[in-house]
């Protein structure tokens, strides 16, 4: 047999996230059509997340999950869920709002989302420990925690202020529009020009 050895022989995770924990992460892909292991389609979409900040730390107080990925899917609802599948299109709602795909006055109505533009946007989530059919355990959302990186209810969990400089006005709401369930828009303030030390998004 040939063998294509690997780069190293470390154990362990790798470059995935495996502590549950409460994160601001990156949007750095959308699989509209995955598939599983065995190459059965799965009915819903995946995303690839990669941490920012968050709240899973050392002793000494560091971040230990930097730059580290996770991938979530989102199922997509079946009548034979419970509330036909309510919960399923309110964590998918979730997802939209925290990327600006749509805002809290869609409710009750059929949109068109384009999910690649969701890519790029920063959002923050909790995530939990799931166990899987063979037993093994993978993060997944924890109910529909999911925050727009403008939303009060997020404002208390940790975030890199360096990353945030970098998003674009139009990602970004005012705090107010949260409360109002209205989409304010975006920030009349202008992010500061990027510097030479804003480099972790670019390597991605």
């Amino acid at each position: 047999m040939k063998y294509d050895a690997p780069d190293d022989y470390e154990t362990g995770g790798g470059n995935w996230l495996t502590e549950p924990g409460t994160y601001h992460l990156l949007v750095t892909s959308v699989t509209e059509e995955p598939k599983s292991r065995d190459g059965r389609l799965l009915d819903g979409f995946k995303v690839e997340l990669c941490a920012l900040e968050g709240t899973v730390r050392d002793k000494s107080g560091e971040f230990t999950e930097k730059n580290k990925t996770v991938d979530i899917m989102f199922w997509h609802p079946k009548l034979s869920d419970k509330n036909n599948g309510e919960f399923a299109r309110k964590k998918q709602g979730r997802f939209f709002i925290a990327t600006g795909l749509i805002d809290e006055t869609v409710k009750g109505k059929s949109v068109e989302i384009n999910l690649e533009q969701a890519v790029g946007h920063q959002i923050i989530a909790t995530l939990e420990d799931r166990d899987s059919p063979d037993g093994k355990k993978f993060l997944d959302l924890h109910f529909a925690d999911i925050y727009h990186i403008d939303d009060p209810a997020a404002a208390k969990f940790p975030r890199s202020e360096k990353s945030l400089r970098l998003v674009p006005v139009s990602h970004r709401r005012d705090p107010k529009s949260f409360a109002s369930g209205k989409n304010g828009g975006s920030s009349k303030t202008q992010p500061p020009a990027k510097s030479e030390d804003d480099v972790d998004l670019d390597n991605l």
